[in-house]
């Protein structure tokens, strides 16, 4: 009983002494794959970014919460009319941090985001426009590279992905970002 004590004790110390929060900011290159039947053109590709914070309770595994704007999918067809897509997402999920080197971390992230997808259109001169809104509740995934600067300070190069109902079907969007991870 002693022993199995002792060693209880001896894990939530070990816990405890690594435990740290971490606060995180990526920007970069954004993809949404909507349905864009109907417009002539139709620009998939914008800038996003993402805002996360997390707790790390141990060498490996962490818990974190985070912002993710997918950034905006521009439609056209000639001067006739106009639309977007856009999407956004507030994620809450598990981080699996693997020491790959002794200054580099793959991070695996999974968990759930609820997402927020808008279309709107306009006719010619911005008249007989529409909007509609979907929210949902997807997995997501994410896959991220962090190089250690300084203890505290890692630069990060992350991928992430998520299913999304945009408003006419069901789509993804991706981002793909370079960023700075700050730990205390």
């Amino acid at each position: 009983m002693k022993r199995a004590l002792f060693t209880l004790a001896l894990a939530a110390a070990s816990t405890s002494a690594f435990a740290q929060g971490y606060i995180g900011f990526a920007g970069g290159i954004s993809r949404q794959d909507v349905n864009c039947a109907n417009w002539a053109t139709c620009d998939r590709g914008d800038t996003g970014f993402k805002l996360y914070g997390g707790y790390q309770f141990s060498k490996f595994a962490a818990i974190e919460l985070g912002y993710t704007d997918y950034g905006t999918v521009s439609l056209a067809s000639g001067n006739v009319a106009t639309g977007s897509y856009t999407a956004n997402a507030i994620t809450l999920g598990a981080a699996l941090h693997l020491p790959l080197a002794p200054k580099f971390t793959g991070i695996v992230r999974a968990g759930l985001a609820s997402v927020d997808a808008d279309y709107s259109y306009a006719g010619p001169f911005g008249l007989f426009g529409a909007s509609s809104s979907e929210s949902s509740i997807e997995p997501y995934l994410g896959f991220s590279l962090a190089y250690a600067l300084t203890p505290q300070l890692s630069l990060t190069g992350s991928y992430d992905y998520l299913r999304a109902d945009y408003p006419r079907g069901s789509g993804s969007a991706t981002l793909l970002g370079l960023g700075l991870r700050y730990a205390f």
